[in-house]
């Protein structure tokens, strides 16, 4: 028994050894990347211990940055009341550390789970919108200042995460990243949500206008989109149907010129654009609801590498356009929908801003 038990111990002292010797062998090969651009990818809340994973995700893809979440909890769709993950924190803060050793860029995202993630950041709608922005600010900004920013030299803050009923508050807004520049001097990112617009709609271009013209857009440094334009309603549309799609949407016949779009925000807010949450789900119709992993049961590769090109080569030379971040990185389930599914697309993404 005593030799067995000296046995587990040396086996387990070897797949430790193993573990730190792949982990440290990982790198980012950060200077292949053009100097001011974002290749960036999300981890989820639940994956952030992954990090041989992510390492690995970084450098297949060519990363040189990592959207990191820390997990505020949060009772109810209407609740103000919120509080950081202390658990899920810290292994974020391990995973920190892992990427800032190897030169990796973190931008931090305070990522509002409600109902212990049953319902999504768009629906939060909080009854008392002074409690919300006071609780936002000292309960969740505070603690990511005293026990983050302040430690380890951090890219870029995320202020807001899709936080489609709270967009009208400029004020409180304009407040919160007063409250941020005191305490942070990296780069401010505020996320919008995507939108639609219909040319046979005007009221929804008015909305659009309304959304870019936020004056507290002007205030931070990057103005941030999760992007998940609903570009072709085909099953299995070409690269080139992809592209032109970009410039005028065909999802029930829309039109909506999402590039044009992009152009516009930037001249509004003179900020750069960026993509801070995009995929294509590798399904059939993944292009007309690329936020619904399960859009479709039909899998296809093609669908998922005729998006990334088309974005790529229509996104790339412009200057406006910061760079984007992969929902997600760093996750084992190898059969999900947004997992980068063809060596093709693997390609596509890898040189993407190479230099």
């Amino acid at each position: 028994m005593k030799k067995s038990k000296s046995l587990v111990s040396i086996l387990g002292v070897c797949i430790m050894l193993f573990s730190f010797c792949f982990q440290g062998n990982v790198q980012a090969d950060v200077n292949t990347v053009q100097s001011g651009k974002i290749k960036s990818g999300n981890v989820t809340v639940w994956e952030v211990e992954n990090v041989a994973k992510v390492l690995a995700d970084v450098e297949r893809l060519n990363l040189n940055t990592v959207n990191v979440p820390i997990q505020v909890d949060i009772p109810n769709v209407n609740s103000a009341n919120m509080v950081i993950n202390q658990a899920q924190k810290k292994q974020a803060i391990i995973l920190i550390q892992e990427l800032l050793k190897r030169n990796i860029q973190v931008i931090l995202e305070p990522f509002p789970f409600i109902q212990q993630g049953n319902i999504g950041e768009t629906e939060w709608n909080p009854s008392n919108i002074n409690d919300f922005f006071w609780n936002w600010k000292t309960v969740v900004l505070q603690d990511i200042f005293n026990s983050i920013t302040s430690k380890y030299n951090i890219y870029g803050l995320k202020i807001a995460s899709n936080f489609v009923n709270m967009e009208y508050a400029e004020g409180y807004w304009n407040d919160t990243i007063d409250f941020v520049r005191q305490q942070y001097k990296g780069n401010v990112l505020y996320q919008m949500n995507w939108w639609l617009t219909a040319s046979w709609d005007p009221s929804y271009e008015a909305k659009f206008k309304e959304k870019i013209n936020r004056p507290y857009l002007k205030k931070v440094d990057i103005v941030s989109i999760d992007s998940w334009f609903e570009v072709s309603g085909k099953r299995n549309p070409s690269y080139e149907e992809v592209k032109q799609s970009l410039f005028a949407t065909t999802v029930y016949n829309r039109g909506q010129n999402v590039v044009q779009q992009l152009e516009q925000l930037h001249n509004a807010t003179g900020k750069p654009v960026y993509f801070g949450g995009f995929n294509v789900p590798a399904r059939e119709l993944g292009l007309q609801n690329p936020w619904n992993p399960d859009v479709s049961n039909v899998f296809s590769k093609d669908v998922q590498l005729n998006g990334w090109r088309a974005y790529r080569d229509v996104l790339e030379p412009k200057p406006y356009f910061k760079g984007f971040s992969i929902w997600f990185i760093g996750s084992n389930d190898s059969n999900h929908s947004y997992q980068i599914h063809s060596k093709e697309a693997e390609a596509v993404i890898n040189g993407w801003y190479r230099k």
